[in-house]
């Protein structure tokens, strides 16, 4: 029991940065690190964390990106309202390149992130996970929507942010 509590008191000690370190190492992640941020691919997908305070985590993902000429980026664009209307913790945007003309689609979550939540690496795990699961919506969602409005000519409508059209 004292040993627990001691094993426990030195776990309080750690940062929220120290810990996905540890937990990451554990996931067979290889992690580069600089002064803000790590760097690290799980299941082959690249991930920025970047802690936001000792107990906070900022996790981006590189979803995708389309070029700034593209006529269905207006399509993309309502896919990720879509997106953040349907997923609680996971916020996707798309951020302009000119130099490169490229819209690029990003996803993040931001995370409370300490010792003491209960089976932290499968938390860790889960909110990772949820990444790959928004980036087969977004492309899923994307691919039917211009297929649709290929055979329809019809707006994408998202729930919720339309206007009710009056009769």
């Amino acid at each position: 029991m004292f040993i627990d509590f001691l094993r426990k008191k030195k776990m309080l000690d750690y940062s929220s940065r120290e810990l996905v370190i540890d937990i990451l190492k554990k996931l067979n992640c290889t992690i580069k690190e600089d002064e803000d941020s790590m760097y690290f691919t799980y299941q082959g997908k690249d991930f920025v964390i970047k802690p936001l305070s000792r107990d906070n985590l900022l996790i981006y993902s590189q979803e995708g990106k389309i070029d700034l000429d593209d006529k269905n980026i207006l399509i993309l664009q309502r896919v990720l309202n879509h997106i953040n209307y349907q997923y609680e913790y996971l916020s996707s945007f798309g951020v302009e390149d000119k130099e490169s003309n490229s819209w690029w689609v990003i996803n993040k979550v931001t995370t409370v992130f300490i010792p003491e939540i209960p089976e932290i690496q499968v938390y860790l795990q889960k909110i990772l996970n949820m990444f790959f699961d928004a980036g087969r919506d977004i492309r899923g969602m994307f691919q039917a929507e211009i297929s649709r409005q290929e055979q329809t000519n019809e707006p994408f409508r998202v729930k919720g942010f339309n206007q009710v059209d009056k009769d």
